[in-house]
Formats: structure tokens, C-alpha cells, sequence
């Protein structure tokens, strides 16, 4: 994403998100998503998706009353800053989560499957709005 690689490690804080350019004084954490030692997010498949100058990945602050970061994970978003990653989309409120997965982008829009009180549905996101 814009010549820096994203993707998730563990530290004493948990598994969360991180960034590098490939140096070690140019590799730090973006974002504490879920404070303390819980890991927030939970990589489905392939892991992250690109989409403009976002990526979009399934994540859990702790936030949704659900205990373990398996539960409650929700459509995420980051632009690789700390103030440009959160939450994209809240779809199932309350401690169940919607575990978005199965992302396509097709014809500019990001296509998943999540849970909603309705089941297991289709979801689209443009990410240039």
C-alpha cells in the first residue's frame, strides 16, 4: 500500500496491525485495535484486501461484548496510519460479530459474505466513497 507492506504481528500487546518499508526503524505497529494482550483481528483466507488506497480486513476491538478475538470481528479498514484505520462497516451489533470473509474486488467494489441478523448475506462497499 503506497510502497509500505501491511500485515499483522505480535508483540506484548497482541496480535495487531503493522507496517514496513522494509527497514527496521521504518517497521512499527499502526494501530492498538484491541488494547491489552488480546489479539484484535483475525486474518481470514489471503488475509488483507486492496482496494484504492485502503486495505480492508476482518478485525475485533473487544468492544462488542464478545470475550475471545474470534468472535465480534468486523469490516476494518486502514490507509496505514493510526488515524486512518477503523472501522469500516458495523453490521452485526452486539457480541456476535459479522465475520466478514470471501472478499472479491470486482469492477472497483469490495464484495464479502457476513453475518447479519438475517444469515449469512452478500455485502458491497465501494471504497472510493
Amino acid at each position: 500500500l503506497n510502497g509500505t507492506l501491511l500485515f499483522n504481528a505480535q508483540d506484548i500487546n497482541g496480535n495487531e496491525l503493522w507496517k514496513t518499508d522494509g527497514t527496521e526503524a521504518g517497521t512499527v505497529r499502526v494501530k492498538d485495535i484491541w488494547h491489552g494482550t488480546s489479539p484484535s483481528h483475525y486474518m481470514y483466507e489471503a488475509g488483507y484486501f486492496k482496494s484504492a488506497d485502503k486495505i480492508y480486513f476482518s478485525a475485533n476491538d473487544g468492544k462488542g461484548g464478545g470475550s475471545s478475538p474470534w468472535n465480534n470481528l468486523e469490516l476494518w479498514k486502514s490507509d496505514g496510519t493510526e488515524a486512518g484505520t477503523k472501522k469500516a462497516k458495523e453490521i452485526y451489533h452486539g457480541a456476535n460479530g459479522s465475520n466478514p470473509s470471501n472478499f472479491i474486488i470486482y469492477k472497483g467494489k469490495l464484495f464479502f459474505t457476513a453475518n447479519d441478523p438475517m444469515g449469512n448475506e452478500l455485502w458491497m462497499i465501494d471504497p472510493n466513497e
